[in-house]
């Protein structure tokens, strides 16, 4: 039950809180005097706390960073730990065996790469030079990323503690140590680990920046990173943008209004830092022919991805055309455009191209389109993570951190919603949050959500529901009857209702169930691809037990009975047949259901030929590989009319006999 489980994880956030603001057997700051009547809805930040008092506040700063960094790293080695013995440890799926094998050949190249960046280059780089220096291997390069993924709640438990206080940083520190996503990610072979670091330093070093507005090198430093974030996800450029507003703003407004020269000065010293990263990457794209890239070409495809006519979720829906996977999905993309572009476009005009046709589809079709973005503001604040690469639920299987470590988005979202509306009398000291949360919001509403795209917000939303479980606690620790300010009767309904809102299943059962399938059906082609025939049976009969309408299940099952019927096993074929044909009658029912783009099931067509010429049914054979290859799907028809030639000529060499 959703309701059930977000009370529990209510409980997780308010227990580890209450547990550091509790010393002496008192509750920190809870003053022993009547404390004077205020006007409610006036009330200012500094009286909205308690002041700090006791233990907590003579603790030097240091040994508290420490100690949210070993407790955060404690938490992230029980779960590699955990992982590393599990079968998927070194199962790589999509955009992770992407980034691995580039590494891998990047560390044997000595860097070297002669094509334009398609897909953001700095954590690719980053793993080639673990590859290079340690050698290739698998939990090497995942204990430096949760050692670096510890420092996240370092960050965030210090611009807490300078926006608010103290105890609002421990708290979000404490959080963002268990936050469960925070932890799969920092374990996991992608760059969604990089990202988020690299955001929560930006905003220590703005906000760092922002209270010794002299310090130069502070701005040069915060630029460095803005250019590295645009090397790991392009749509932080527009986070970038709005940051460049804010610095204006907010260095003007510091002298006055009287000039812009300190915030001309700050923002040149961030665009001289974002220049030492993005300019050779520019230089390098130009140089092999790709015209003007800055960071890689791949934003007008992901455009499309999220705004096509056959994308009804919101989530990663590509046209048909497009194999989910990153090693195809440029030369499907370049496919698609021969008949506009010809045969060799530029990077750039190839991204430019599906630029346009996304904006063409938005005009051309208002209707779906708007439903289409309001879908995805829902995926954005809804409680489930929508998975791509590999599924945070999927795990609990392998893991008992992860079952014991509830800490839903949903919760997250109704305390950040809470604290936004706390915070806002101090809105100017933490404009810095809101500018952050609002620029990265639009940057990814026009694209796709998935749980890794949405979660440089929670950064941001950890910190705000670190100064509403604060709040809360004050409230408690008051006399009976003390009168709640009109600003937390309003913070409190608000949260009430985010959290209605982001547990409501608008990405509905059936998605959740296919995604799940998902997962079997790729931990089965693992196993297959090892060789390790009966565990793949297995997986692929639990996903046909998780979604018993999809076609893929009963044709990876009768693939596995292909490969045996190859090495001799009798009534191998007939089963493998008999697949083939409920994976068809499925795709065919799916199709009349509105479910399916084509009432074909490709693979299975083709692959059914294969078992009847493996059986010596060529005639049976050839209608098969025929279908195969008169169908829309591009690398099965190839393959159809490669082996379509291929038992003509045996039928052609039949005949002379």
């Amino acid at each position: 039950m959703p309701f059930l489980e977000g009370a529990y994880g209510y409980g997780v956030y308010l227990n580890a809180v209450v547990a550091i603001a509790v010393t002496d057997g008192t509750i920190q700051g809870v003053s022993r005097k009547k404390p004077k009547k205020t006007q409610p809805d006036k009330e200012p930040i500094q009286k909205l706390l308690e002041p700090q008092v006791g233990i907590l506040a003579r603790v030097p700063r240091l040994w508290l960073c420490l100690g949210i960094f070993a407790f955060a790293f404690l938490i992230r080695l029980i779960y590699l730990l955990e992982l590393s013995f599990s079968p998927v440890f070194e199962m790589l799926f999509v955009d992770s065996e992407r980034y691995f094998n580039w590494a891998k050949s990047l560390a044997e190249s000595n860097f070297g790469d002669d094509k334009v960046f398609y897909q953001e280059p700095l954590y690719p780089y980053f793993l080639a030079v673990y590859f290079k220096i340690f050698g290739v291997g698998y939990f090497g390069p995942r204990l430096i990323q949760i050692i670096l993924g510890s420092l996240n709640a370092v960050f965030l438990f210090l611009v807490a503690e300078r926006l608010f206080d103290r105890r609002v940083g421990l708290a979000a520190g404490i959080i963002a140590s268990l936050y469960r996503v925070f932890v799969f990610y920092d374990a996991m072979i992608l760059k969604t680990f990089l990202s988020i670091l690299l955001f929560t330093a930006l905003i220590f070093a703005l906000t760092t920046a922002d209270s010794r507005p002299a310090r130069k090198r502070l701005w040069l430093a915060a630029g460095i990173l803005m250019g590295l974030l645009a090397l790991v996800r392009g749509n932080y450029l527009v986070v970038i943008a709005a940051f460049f507003v804010w610095t204006a703003i907010r260095l003007r407004k510091a002298e006055g209004g009287r000039g812009m020269r300190p915030a001309l000065t700050a923002i040149g010293l961030c665009v001289c830092g974002m220049m030492i990263v993005l300019l050779p990457v520019a230089v390098r794209n130009a140089r092999l022919g790709g015209g003007f890239v800055l960071t890689t070409s791949q934003g007008g495809q992901n455009f499309y991805i999220g705004n096509n006519i056959e994308n009804v979720t919101g989530a990663y829906q590509p046209p048909w055309w497009v194999r989910a996977n990153p090693m195809f999905e440029e030369a499907d993309f370049r496919r698609a455009a021969r008949e506009d572009l010809g045969d060799k476009p530029t990077p750039a005009e190839l991204s430019w191209h599906y630029w346009k046709k996304g904006f063409r589809f938005i005009a051309d079709n208002p209707g779906h389109a708007a439903k289409l973005q309001m879908k995805k503001v829902a995926l954005f604040w809804e409680d489930y993570e929508v998975p791509d690469n590999q599924s945070i639920y999927f795990m609990k299987r392998y893991s008992w951190m992860f079952t014991l470590l509830y800490t839903p988005f949903g919760i997250l979202a109704a305390f950040g919603a809470a604290g936004m509306i706390l915070a806002w009398p101090r809105r100017r000291e933490v404009s810095l949050l809101y500018i952050a949360l609002g620029a990265y919001f639009i940057s990814i509403i026009p694209f796709f959500i998935v749980a890794r795209y949405r979660l440089p917000a929670v950064p941001i939303l950890i910190v705000f529901a670190a100064l509403a479980i604060v709040r809360i606690i004050d409230l408690v620790s008051r006399r009976a009857g003390a009168p709640w300010s009109g600003l937390d009767r309003t913070a409190f309904i608000l949260a009430a209702l985010m959290c209605v809102f982001s547990f409501y299943p608008f990405y509905s059962s059936l998605r959740r169930r296919q995604n799940e399938f998902m997962r079997y059906i790729n931990l089965g082609r693992s196993y297959v691809e090892k060789k390790m025939y009966p565990l793949a049976r297995v997986e692929f009969e639990e996903a046909d037990r998780v979604y018993p309408e999809g076609p893929e299940a009963p044709f990876e099952l009768g693939c596995l009975e292909l490969r045996y019927a190859e090495s001799g096993r009798s009534g191998a074929v007939s089963k493998a047949l008999e697949k083939f044909d409920i994976a068809l009658e499925r795709a065919r029912k799916l199709y009349r259901l509105g479910q399916a783009s084509s009432p074909e099931y490709v693979p299975a067509r083709y692959n059914k030929g294969l078992a009847f010429h493996c059986a010596g049914f060529l005639l049976e054979a050839e209608a098969e590989y025929k279908a195969a290859s008169e169908s829309d799907n591009p690398m099965y028809r190839e393959k159809g009319l490669r082996s379509l030639r291929a038992v003509q000529n045996e039928l052609s060499n039949e005949s002379l006999f």
